[in-house]
């Protein structure tokens, strides 16, 4: 994005000291509670030095600032950098929940318009749907974004909180790269269906990542999202709408019950990615069979710029010899490489 190699500083002394106050990119990047509630102010003071920072890192991780300390760190940079355009911030573990992402988002509408590239870690600070609702609609407002990276990993916004995020993200028609992380947020049908209608209205959007797989305790015990064969139909319908200029298509959908005919719907909805050129399918663990793997077969030949598929289909109900039905893909001149495990 810029000339100069940003400088990594993890440790505030070292930012106080640094002397090179012409930087347009800085890396903030403190451990565990490294700084302290006091220490905020020396904070702001110090990163208030560099006029022409561009694009600014924070990981505050795990320091469990709670929301007024962490909305007062946002206002404080939108203050003293109003031409920033990229800002990539971890507040994960941060007891954020409602009110303190709410007042993030508030905060991003009101200060942050000029950003073109947003990357936001909210993981396990217990949102809701009100503060996903918040973050949705202060992120809506930031029209000029082009790049947007959201992780919600391990929260509670539910199908309600997914719907308030949608709705947002609708608004930010300049988007052309967008990622979400939604692991562990008690997702079902609803909330994927909002979520498809949402990313339909961002026509400009070249590349998609989508990770919704429900994590609800320790080790590997994940809780079944239940999509129904019309929804999941429904779902791929929605994101495909507009998405005709997509290259790169990337959907989690680990340990669900996706059966034959939600294959094909999504295939269907696929295959109206008439740029698509990378397509990366995570299915494990669902109740696939061969009808659903015949669909499937026959749609993707229809994506003509199709070049690097992989499709992960561990834990089906498909047997070795069903897999014959994907030779004609296989076989595709087009595709560089292909990863088709199972």
């Amino acid at each position: 994005m810029h000339n100069d190699i940003p400088e990594v500083f993890e440790s505030l002394k070292d930012l106080i000291n640094d002397d090179k106050s012409q930087r347009e990119q800085l890396t903030l990047k403190f451990l565990k509670q490294q700084i302290e509630s006091n220490q905020i102010e020396d904070l702001i003071l110090a990163i208030s030095k560099y006029k022409k920072l561009k694009s600014l890192t924070i990981n505050i991780e795990k320091h469990r600032f709670g929301p007024d300390k962490v909305t007062k760190i946002l206002q404080e940079i939108s203050s003293c950098f109003p031409n920033l355009n990229y800002l990539n911030l971890n507040l994960d573990d941060n007891l954020l929940k409602d009110i303190g992402s709410s007042k993030l988002g508030q905060a991003f509408g009101q200060h942050f318009s000029n950003l073109t590239s947003l990357t936001l870690f909210f993981k396990k600070n217990s949102i809701q749907e009100i503060g996903a609702s918040g973050i949705g609609i202060g992120i809506g407002q930031c029209l000029n974004l082009e790049y947007l990276s959201l992780d919600f990993e391990l929260n509670i916004i539910g199908d309600s909180g997914v719907k308030g995020l949608a709705l947002g993200l609708s608004e930010c028609v300049k988007l052309s790269q967008l990622i979400l992380c939604l692991d562990g947020n008690k997702i079902g049908d609803y909330g994927a269906i909002a979520l498809g209608e949402g990313i339909s209205c961002l026509k400009n959007l070249k590349f998609l990542n989508i990770f919704m797989m429900q994590q609800i305790a320790f080790f590997y015990q994940f809780q079944i999202i239940q999509y129904k064969k019309n929804n999941l139909i429904l779902f791929s319908q929605n994101l495909n709408i507009n998405l005709i200029f997509v290259k790169q298509y990337l959907l989690m959908l680990r340990q669900n019950k996706i059966k034959c005919k939600g294959l094909s719907g999504l295939s269907q909805g696929i295959q109206n990615c008439s740029n698509l050129n990378s397509l990366y399918l995570h299915l494990m663990m669902n109740e696939i069979q061969y009808e659903g793997l015949a669909n499937f077969s026959k749609n993707i030949i229809k994506c003509q710029r199709l070049s690097f598929l992989f499709i992960s289909l561990y834990m089906n109900k498909i047997e070795v010899y069903n897999l014959n039905v994907l030779r004609k893909v296989k076989k595709l001149k087009r595709l560089v490489r292909n990863f088709i495990l199972f």
